[in-house]
């Protein structure tokens, strides 16, 4: 039974600090400060105001400092050599424009280069006008065996070798 008591004790106790806990919640909400509604007067903030107009503006802001460009540009070439004339505007800071000549290279260098190229570009256009008819070059060779076989000029005249050359303005060999 003793067990018993200190149950029931403990329970009221804890259910007496509940009862006290609401009680006092209940007396502060109804002893609370009521505030008074007030109907506030519209006022009006005072502003300056000036009319605007959109025009250029140019800004003036002395200062001291080193500019560096965001990019780089790297001047190439499509021909080697020489360099025999700079222009005022090649150096770092000047602005210069589509057209404008900075170097100029000398001419004897890249002209040879170009004969050059032509030479080289007519060897190789002959060399595919001989390659561009195998049948003529092979019928030709026939041709030039069949005649070596046999002298008659007048078979060698009909012989598609003969036609050949003469289509090509060769000897097909």
């Amino acid at each position: 039974m003793k067990q018993f008591a200190k149950r029931f004790a403990t329970a009221l106790i804890a259910l007496l600090i509940v009862v006290l806990g609401v009680g006092f919640s209940l007396l502060l909400w109804k002893t609370r400060p009521i505030a008074e509604k007030k109907l506030s007067e519209q006022s009006f903030p005072v502003v300056e105001y000036r009319e605007i107009s959109y025009a250029p503006r140019t800004f003036s802001i002395p200062s001291q400092g080193i500019i560096e460009s965001s990019r780089r540009s790297v001047l190439a070439s499509e021909v080697a050599g020489k360099i025999i004339e700079t222009s005022d505007q090649f150096d770092p800071g000047y602005e210069v424009k589509k057209g404008d000549i900075l170097l100029q290279i000398d001419p004897v260098d890249y002209e040879a280069a170009v004969a050059q190229a032509k030479s080289t570009l007519a060897d190789t256009m002959a060399a595919l006008e001989t390659e561009k008819s195998p049948r003529c070059s092979s019928q030709a060779r026939l041709g030039t065996a069949r005649s070596r076989g046999n002298s008659n000029r007048s078979r060698v005249a009909r012989s598609p070798a003969a036609k050949c050359r003469s289509k090509t303005g060769s000897r097909g060999i």
